[in-house]
């Protein structure tokens, strides 16, 4: 009787662990599931906020990714899994990701630059809003001994200031007196300088890094090859895209054209016209 007694009070700790803590380990919430179909592939896109104030280890979030598999893989052929850590918006670059089919997780990866992005505008956002406007903050990006990077207004020991903090003022330049001898030069108009339209991405429209892998994605489509879709997309070559990023396209599909180029995050990329709203 006492060894039953204890079996079901070990049983009545676990469960109130696994709802606490969530299946992982960890304490996370599931922010919303979209389909992202094409083709007649069934495919999925997770979004999930992990609510530790730490960040996790990468076993941790690997499982945790393995939880939204397990929960997702019969609704959809394949999908993406992103993380969120602290308080990162949900429509920013996660901090972590992976990529399953049904039969198993195949990606997995950290982007350690989208936490940082995020602190520092934070830091940017919270100076600006402390000084006014019209005041540069000196920002310092700090790195400790195991690793860790925050943002701070304050030097200090494996710190450095970030030149994007700070703006900085050309000197003055003395304008000579004029020459009465000499007729003033006529003004010449500047040319416009052309500038790059500001555009929005469209969800769940490929994006690869070179336009004959978007060529070759194409292909695949009309040939349902949708092992070579998901090789690449394993291999970072091409990815599917989130809706909402702003981008600057460079290269316009004009009239007729059924492709475009875009810089995002300093990197090019190909997708279709319909990728993009402008």
């Amino acid at each position: 009787m006492l060894k039953k007694f204890r079996l079901i009070l070990c049983a009545f700790c676990f469960a109130i662990l696994s709802f606490g803590f969530g299946f992982a380990g960890i304490d996370y919430k599931f922010i919303n599931s979209k389909d992202t179909s094409y083709a007649n592939i069934r495919r999925g896109v997770i979004r999930i906020r992990i609510k530790h104030d730490m960040i996790p280890s990468e076993s941790e979030l690997k499982q945790v990714s393995k939880e939204a598999w397990k929960k997702y893989r019969e609704n959809w052929k394949t999908g993406t899994v992103f993380m969120y850590v602290k308080d990162m918006p949900a429509n920013s670059t996660a901090y972590a990701a992976s990529e399953f089919k049904r039969s198993r997780i195949q990606g997995f990866w950290i982007n350690t630059q989208a936490l940082e992005v995020h602190e520092y505008s934070k830091m940017k956002e919270a100076e600006t809003v402390k000084q006014g406007p019209n005041v540069s903050a000196e920002i310092y990006k700090c790195i400790d001994a195991d690793g860790q990077v925050t943002f701070t207004t304050k030097s200090g020991p494996g710190c450095k200031l970030l030149p994007g903090s700070v703006e900085k003022k050309a000197p003055p330049v003395k304008t000579p007196a004029p020459i009465p001898s000499r007729p003033a030069a006529k003004s010449v108009k500047k040319a416009k300088k052309y500038k790059f339209p500001r555009c929005t991405t469209n969800d769940g429209y490929f994006a690869c890094l070179k336009e004959e892998w978007l060529d070759h994605v194409t292909r695949f489509i009309t040939a349902k090859d949708y092992d070579s879709i998901d090789a690449y997309i394993s291999s970072k070559k091409c990815l599917v895209m989130k809706g909402g990023l702003v981008v600057t396209v460079i290269d316009s599909p004009g009239m007729f054209g059924g492709k475009t180029s875009f810089i995002y995050n300093g990197i090019k990329f190909w997708t279709y016209r319909e990728g993009v709203n402008y």
